[in-house]
């Protein structure tokens, strides 16, 4: 089987042609039993026009695969016609490739030859920083107009495939692609109807075989500090909630039709509602889990995990499946009321810095966040509350924006370092920085003088810190949220996230949750609280509706629905150090044995009540195991939980 290398498809008209046949075909077929065919059926809510494709992709497997080496080839070809048609001949193009004496154009290339090189690189939109080695392996010069090259071959295919569509009469909105990474990758997939992305935790190195799985070491998401997640594990792989907001557009409908924390880790719950959690409050319209079932045949067991990519059996899943739905369907979680945009120039699309997502790792995690472009000269004219500059280059001007936070990666304003600009930052500041300041705040502007000495090695702690300073004296979010000894609070305060003891939290007037390492008292509710012997537990309750009725006050309700389970799995699991995936990276396999198992909740559960409270063990179908009925005593109720019944639902009955 020949590999599929993602950029080609958007090149090769072969390719093109292939895939509008395949999209008539499919999309204009009649289903015999309703009589409509796809493009017509209400059933259908919306197209992708393709999986995890885009022209920035890297190329690096074509090495391994020569059968791929014609593409890349004609990729390559189009790249220099490219450079001709910019700079006409190789003369103005090492013209322009040259910074203070030295030109990233090598001897040997020439695009009337077809011979200047591609930019190569990884599964995502590769990085580089505008300040590295002129005429190192990648100039900022050659991956600017690379970058230029891809996000414009991008966005030419996704209008001409979105047309072709429309032409057959495709009736539903209509989304580009969902793998989507750096700032010249989301802007190169802006022409569909709504912005998509994929998103993973702890995934397998690929491909798989058999029942062991090789990852790096697996991650508990509920002790992962965001803040420096990106000094210990890389550019890339941050968070769940990371990797999806870069593609979250202003303006534009906003789905993750991929996310999974795969079952590498035994603790691994808290990851599911954190993700839905987050997605309401930055005000997402849609999450599709991967996957339910990867088998054609019905041949897999329920009481074993054979497959990490399945969630039909997995408890960390499934046991709050009903928890997640009803949180995020009948939005339980409310959305941010601070709107907070971070701003790309033009010139930010030719750069793509190590560490691009620090705002990713703060701001989604306190407020709601969209990415805004300004296609039409420097300055942002949008509507946030807050602004902040992506600021890969000093350009963009956010002196009408209502709150502005600002900063530059690089003291140029392009990517060619044609043109330094000294004065932005002061002028932001309106002269008013000290010379020796970090940063400068006034009642609309934080000013932050050397961005890559604050946060250039992946720990945004400091940056977090000044943001939120901005954010309380702006009076944008209350003094108790935002970043508060080390938790990152929502700005509704309903959300608390705190690493550095392993919890995650949510409370609202509808539905409450706790993840993580238990503290002395879990309280759930005023009337409900859990003394837990577990190392971990998630636990979740919010009230059994009734059915005229979407949504109820738990302190308006007597009778809830409790979920409560810690470390989940194959109870004999083997784990074994694998092979180096990279000089210094060595990778951890792990083959799925044993027999599913789900640890119960050991402890008690205290329960304020006038007369009495009933507790009744569910099994997963809803089913009463056991019941225990209490009267009260000074006003409340103990259930002692000593974790012998196999049960993680309990319906809970106050009077």
């Amino acid at each position: 089987m020949v590999p599929c290398i993602k950029c080609f498809p958007m090149f090769n008209q072969r390719l093109i042609d292939l895939q509008r046949d395949y999209a008539k075909k499919f999309l204009c077929h009649v289903n015999p039993y309703t009589g409509l065919a796809y493009k017509d059926d209400p059933a259908v809510a919306v197209v992708q026009m393709n999986n995890e494709d885009s022209a920035i992709k890297g190329i690096d497997e074509v090495d391994q695969n020569p059968q791929l080496l014609p593409y890349m080839e004609e990729v390559q070809r189009r790249f220099n016609y490219f450079l001709l048609m910019k700079y006409d001949n190789r003369e103005k193009l090492a013209r322009a490739w040259t910074s203070d004496g030295v030109c990233a154009l090598r001897e040997d290339e020439d695009p009337a030859k077809n011979t200047v090189k591609m930019v190569r690189g990884s599964f995502y939109q590769p990085t580089n920083n505008a300040w590295d080695d002129w005429a190192g392996d990648v100039s900022p010069a050659r991956y600017a107009d690379y970058m230029e090259f891809g996000l414009w071959s991008n966005r030419r295919f996704y209008r001409e495939y979105k047309n072709y569509l429309l032409s057959l009469g495709v009736k539903v909105p209509i989304a580009a692609s969902n793998l989507i990474a750096g700032a010249a990758d989301v802007y190169g997939h802006i022409d569909g109807d709504f912005m998509e992305n994929n998103t993973y935790f702890n995934h397998p190195i690929l491909p798989v075989y058999g029942r062991t799985f090789m990852t790096g070491r697996p991650s508990e998401s509920v002790s992962v500090n965001p803040l420096t997640v990106q000094k210990y594990i890389g550019q890339m792989a941050t968070t769940l909630l990371s990797l999806g907001s870069v593609s979250c557009v202003e303006g534009k409908p906003f789905m993750i039709t991929e996310w999974n924390d795969y079952g590498l880790h035994p603790f691994r719950s808290t990851s599911f509602v954190q993700m839905i959690a987050y997605a309401c409050l930055n005000d997402w319209d849609g999450l599709i889990l991967y996957n339910h079932h990867t088998s054609d045949k019905d041949n897999q067991p329920d009481d074993e995990i054979h497959d990490v990519f399945d969630c039909y059996n997995d408890p960390a899943v499934m046991c709050q499946w009903g928890f997640m739905a009803n949180v995020f369907l009948k939005g339980l979680v409310a959305k941010s009321n601070v709107k907070v945009e971070q701003v790309f120039s033009m010139e930010d699309l030719e750069t793509l810095p190590n560490w691009y997502a620090m705002v990713n790792l703060i701001a989604p995690y306190i407020t709601g966040l969209r990415a805004a472009f300004v296609e039409n000269g420097h300055k942002y004219r949008g509507d946030a509350d807050l602004a902040i500059n992506a600021g890969y280059f000093n350009t963009a001007d956010l002196s009408e924006a209502k709150h502005a936070v600002q900063f530059a990666w690089s003291k140029d304003r392009d990517a060619f370092r044609r043109f330094p600009d000294d004065q932005r930052l002061p002028k932001a500041s309106k002269g008013c920085m000290e010379e020796d300041a970090k940063i400068y705040l006034d009642e609309k502007n934080l000013v932050i003088r050397d961005i890559r000495q604050m946060a250039g090695m992946g720990d945004y702690t400091e940056f977090a810190e000044k943001l939120d300073q901005a954010m309380k004296c702006w009076k944008l979010i209350p003094e108790d949220t935002g970043l508060v000894d080390g938790k990152l609070i929502s700005a509704t305060g309903e959300i608390c996230f705190d690493p550095a003891y392993a919890r995650f939290e949510v409370h609202t007037p509808y539905a409450a949750y706790f993840s993580g390492a238990p503290e002395e008292n879990i309280v759930l509710d005023d009337r409900i609280l859990v003394k837990a012997c577990n190392d971990r537990i998630s636990l979740s309750v919010m009230p059994l509706y009734q059915e005229e009725r979407d949504k109820m006050k738990l302190a308006d309700a007597n009778e809830f629905v409790i979920s409560a389970f810690g470390r989940c799995g194959n109870d004999d699991n083997v784990i074994s150090d694998g092979p180096e995936y990279a000089p210094g990276i060595t990778m951890t396999c792990i083959t799925m044995n044993g027999k599913l198992y789900a640890e119960t909740l050991e402890g008690s559960m205290i329960i304020k009540a006038q007369n009495k409270a009933v507790l009744e063990f569910l099994d997963t179908e809803g089913n009463v195991i056991s019941s225990v009925e209490k009267a009260a005593k000074n006003g409340q109720v103990v259930f002692d939980l000593p974790g012998n019944v196999a049960s993680v639902f309990y319906h809970l009955w106050m009077d």
